[in-house]
């Protein structure tokens, strides 16, 4: 399962589009778009897929998706389900529409740190989904520099929200590595590129310029974790995208992403996503054929109130978007 390509079109005059969905059913493929998205679920249950982050969601969600994080909202409407079950409130906009530099000014700290977090997708608490809804519809009743407001008094919102769960593995992220340290840009650098070979803590610690014992204690001051959960994370986040993205088998996959040792590499697996590689993969592409005809159909998760966006079936993850060793 490949995520298709979304063409996201907002109205002439704004900077950002901003809309309702309302219908039965979300129907829309696992996608990916430059956008960055907030999107507030206001009413439907199902499963949600970011990255290789997948989970059920309920009413209230509240997601913030970085620009090219794949995704897909997937649910089978109950057999008495109004027309109207399925309801979202969103906006997506580009990371420079007010400017290249806007996110860069004094005082947009916070902001800017929101948005390099949510390259990973964000999903809030419902305290904080609450206070977001009024915004969100304040945005989609305004235009101009009040709906520019209406956004701006969102991001602020969620930079400050507390209880926040990061949804995608690192594999995800793209790296920050002159934001914090030189080594420590080589040092993910190099994990990066080197992550389906063989890779131990004195090599990475070498490339760094340290010895292993200062580069393991820096390296968790920086990440927050030990070089080997990192490497883990980023490894099963490696497999994930292969699982859901190619016809490789469960063997191919686990060599692929860097393990030596299929058991370990489905315990592993089993540990990190409570449930095996093949489990995984069937949840993906269930949702995927669930939601199959959105690539070709009038209406997509993104569009009502609009023209509708435009997925581009078959093209798979454009080059700029891939993680995979960037």
């Amino acid at each position: 399962m490949k995520a298709v390509l979304e063409r996201v079109e907002h109205r002439a005059g704004e900077s950002f589009a901003c809309s309702t969905w309302n219908a039965r059913s979300f129907a829309c493929p696992y996608h990916v778009h430059p956008e960055i998205e907030i999107n507030y679920i206001a009413s439907s249950s199902g499963r949600v897929l970011v990255g290789d982050f997948l989970e059920n969601f309920e009413a209230g969600c509240l997601v913030l998706l970085g620009a090219d994080l794949p995704h897909s909202f997937f649910h089978t409407p109950p057999a008495n389900a109004p027309k109207d079950w399925a309801q979202s409130m969103y906006i997506q906009f580009l990371p420079d529409c007010l400017g290249p530099e806007f996110f860069n000014l004094a005082g947009m700290t916070a902001v800017r740190n929101l948005l390099e977090r949510s390259q990973r997708g964000l999903m809030f608490p419902i305290s904080t989904a609450e206070q977001a809804a009024p915004l969100l519809q304040k945005a989609l009743e305004s235009e101009g520099a009040e709906r520019i407001a209406s956004l701006l008094s969102l991001l602020h919102l969620l930079a400050r929200a507390q209880g926040v769960k990061t949804l995608a593995s690192a594999q995800f992220a793209a790296p920050q590595p002159l934001r914090s340290s030189e080594r420590l840009a080589r040092a993910t650098s190099f994990i990066h590129k080197n992550l389906s070979e063989e890779l131990d803590l004195k090599a990475t610690a070498h490339h760094a310029g340290m010895s292993p014992q200062a580069f393991s204690r820096f390296f968790h001051r920086w990440m927050g974790r030990t070089f080997a959960a990192y490497v883990t994370e980023l490894r099963i986040g490696s497999a994930c995208q292969m699982l859901l993205e190619t016809d490789k088998s469960i063997a191919e996959v686990c060599f692929a992403s860097g393990y030596r040792n299929l058991s370990n590499f489905i315990r592993q697996f089993r540990a990190s996503k409570q449930m095996t590689p093949r489990e995984f993969r069937q949840s993906g592409l269930a949702m995927n054929h669930g939601s199959s005809g959105a690539s070709s159909s009038s209406k997509h998760l993104h569009g009502a109130g609009r023209r509708p966006p435009l997925f581009s079936a078959g093209t798979g993850l454009r080059e700029d978007a891939r993680r995979v060793g960037s």
